[in-house]
């Protein structure tokens, strides 16, 4: 049951941070949809049992990519956009999920004395396999990858320095 629930509220929250991106009217905020967003799919591939992919979305995903979105956003200095006061629905919508946190961790604090069945050990884990393969076998393409990556970053900030003199 309570998988049920929790699949449902990462689901809702997964699709409500993927409508704020797509209608949300200041770049940053709409940044902060998609952080939502990532968040809630990590969490789904957590109850889908997979630990890898999962630790990925977060790092990768809810990590590097948005905070390489708002540097941008903040580096060409985005305007704002210019919308309808929403405070009273911001403080509304802010008191439900708060009040939806309290009940599920209440929900989770009471079901947590519960005794579980150990979970059964395996001598070498797929993530492990995964890490020491990448390290070993392919460790010049991830360093390469990582080099791409920092001249991607590079070629940027030289973009958009030439724009802002120009």
């Amino acid at each position: 049951m309570l998988e049920i629930i929790l699949f449902a509220c990462f689901g809702l929250a997964a699709i409500a941070g993927a409508i704020w991106v797509i209608l949300g009217k200041n770049a940053t905020w709409s940044a902060l949809g998609l952080l939502i967003n990532f968040c809630a799919l990590g969490a789904l591939y957590i109850m889908l049992n997979a630990p890898f992919v999962a630790l990925i979305q977060f790092i990768v995903y809810a990590g590097a990519i948005v905070v390489m979105f708002l540097f941008v956003i903040m580096f060409l200095m985005v305007a704002r956009g210019e919308g309808e006061d929403r405070r009273l629905v911001q403080r509304y919508g802010g008191i439900a999920l708060a009040v939806l946190l309290a009940v599920g961790l209440l929900y989770v604090g009471l079901n947590a004395a519960m005794p579980r069945a150990p979970l059964p050990t395996t001598p070498q884990d797929n993530v492990q396999i995964l890490g020491l393969t990448l390290f070993s076998q392919y460790l010049l393409p991830l360093w390469m990858a990582g080099v791409l990556v920092l001249i991607g970053m590079i070629a940027v900030v030289v973009l958009a320095r030439r724009r802002r003199e120009a």
